[in-house]
């Protein structure tokens, strides 16, 4: 059993001649299950497949029960990667199984899989899957050859590429922990309990729905995932199994809304989810087509269904139904499931009550006294850890802690004007597209005092009102009092 509910916790999926001649797969799979187990809790499983091929096993079924067991997904990209029928499969059968294991494809707005670049591979070169999902380069540049060369396990540059990935599953896994434990503890009715307290995620359960709704349940699950809402799925399996109901109510139950898309075609399955969001759920929202005569249906229907939920006072406070254009529905569910996540949201942060510190590598010789003077004052210090450059992976964890935050504050020290200028549209960005709950936008002058700091504007295209403070000649705590006042006071920039 691994660290998680995942007899397996991570599959090494690989192309078996990149392993040929110097061993790099097996180099890298020893040198990631060290960094696991220096840098993260005990117990963490990797599997990978080193096996004699040429053997008369059935590989199909032995790799499916792997890839059934595990939580995340790690795709040693290369040449030969596309190539293989069995790593095409793999990583195909993993997002497939990965809907119907009660998780998704995705923790908040992380992939549960991971491009893991050997080489400077062209992103035309790539299976389609992996385009959109975070690339961790194992590679450096060749004058042999346009797709560099492979960074030589041992040596400094891939210790820390080694390093930075482990951190990122291992962050990704006590996530998935947290949850399935989450999960595990609803039988004795904690989580089904609307007046439970909080917990870390606003987490939509998104119930199945017939063929002909699948875009519209996509384009809703795409605006959660970009306001930064932890979406959970269950997409029925072909055969249902005893299991499968039991599942279906725990994820329910987890969730602190459940959204159901439900029209004429509406099958067994759908009626299944339907009836455990609103019997087991928190809230839930129905959303039907606007012509739709639910009295016109038989008994047992969905149609009878969601007319009993409309007529149901009793239910009125936990469950509402919602109809609409099908081209409208998306948006007037995210309406809908804002007016519910913006108030956990403050609720959460001022529990917290977070600041994010956005601060380039080379001055972070000046926050030493500014994070002494908030763990003083028991404030939550975020901080990014990028020098500005925001791939995919350093933007999902850039976003995440922007999302938790009450506070914006961006150091200019040593950095140019321009580089502050790009991080706080960078930050406006995500806080529009989120809807979060960011009261104060900060610039901190930390030394060497230059021209540059003298000018307390910024054009930003957009009305923000900056908290400007002056900490050239050294840390000054009268300046933080104020932005801390300001707050608890809940001054909106």
């Amino acid at each position: 059993m691994g660290y998680t509910r995942f007899p397996h916790d991570i599959f090494l999926s690989y192309a078996r001649a990149d392993d040929e001649g110097e061993g790099w797969i097996t180099q890298f799979d020893t040198r990631l299950r060290q960094a696991l187990l220096q840098r993260g809790p005990k117990g963490i499983t990797v599997w990978r497949d080193v096996r004699d091929l040429s053997g008369h096993q059935d590989i199909d079924s032995t790799i499916k029960e792997a890839l059934d067991s595990a939580a995340l997904f790690l795709a040693l990209n290369s040449v030969q990667y596309p190539q293989s029928d069995y790593c095409r499969r793999e990583l195909q059968y993993f997002l497939e199984k990965s809907e119907r294991d009660g998780l998704g494809q995705r923790i908040g707005t992380a992939n549960r899989w991971f491009n893991v670049l050997q080489y400077d591979i062209p992103h035309g070169q790539w299976l389609p899957q992996l385009n959109n999902v975070a690339a961790y380069p194992f590679h450096r540049k060749s004058n042999n050859t346009t797709i560099g060369e492979r960074l030589r396990p041992g040596t400094q540059p891939f210790d820390s590429r080694i390093n930075e990935l482990a951190d990122a599953l291992i962050k990704l896994l006590k996530e998935i922990g947290t949850q399935a434990d989450a999960t595990d503890s609803v039988s004795d009715g904690r989580t089904s309990d609307p007046s439970a307290p909080p917990q870390d995620r606003f987490l939509v359960f998104v119930a199945d729905v017939f063929d002909d709704l699948l875009p519209t349940r996509a384009r809703l699950i795409e605006g959660l995932q970009q306001r930064g809402i932890h979406v959970m799925t269950n997409r029925a399996p072909q055969t249902q199994t005893l299991e499968s109901k039991p599942i279906l109510e725990k994820i329910v139950a987890l969730a602190d809304l459940s959204i159901h898309l439900v029209n004429r075609n509406s099958d067994a399955a759908v009626r299944e989810q339907l009836e455990a969001g609103v019997a087991r759920g928190r809230r839930s929202i129905v959303w039907i087509p606007t012509d739709w005569d639910l009295n016109a249906e038989q008994p047992g229907s969905a149609g009878r269904m969601v007319a009993a939920i409309e007529t149901n006072v009793e239910q009125s406070s936990r469950s509402r139904v919602v109809r609409v254009s099908r081209r409208e529905a998306p948006d007037v569910l995210l309406d809908e499931v804002s007016k519910l996540y913006q108030p956990w949201m403050r609720e959460r942060n001022g529990a917290l009550s977070p600041v994010f510190f956005d601060i380039h590598p080379k001055d972070w010789k000046y926050a030493d006294a500014v994070f002494a003077y908030l763990e003083d004052r028991k404030i939550v210090p975020l901080s990014s850890r990028d020098d500005g450059e925001l791939d995919p992976m350093r933007l999902s964890e850039f976003r995440e802690k922007l999302l938790k935050a009450r506070a914006l504050v961006v150091f200019f020290g040593t950095v140019d004007r321009q580089w502050v200028k790009n991080r706080l549209l960078k930050a406006l960005q995500v806080a529009m597209s989120a809807d979060n709950g960011i009261k104060i936008w900060g610039v901190y002058e930390a030394p060497p005092p230059t021209d540059e700091k003298g000018n307390k504007r910024f054009e930003l295209g957009v009305p923000l009102n900056l908290e400007w403070m002056d900490h050239v000649n050294g840390f000054n705590s009268k300046l933080f009092d104020e932005l801390l006042n300001k707050m608890s006071a809940g001054v909106m920039s």
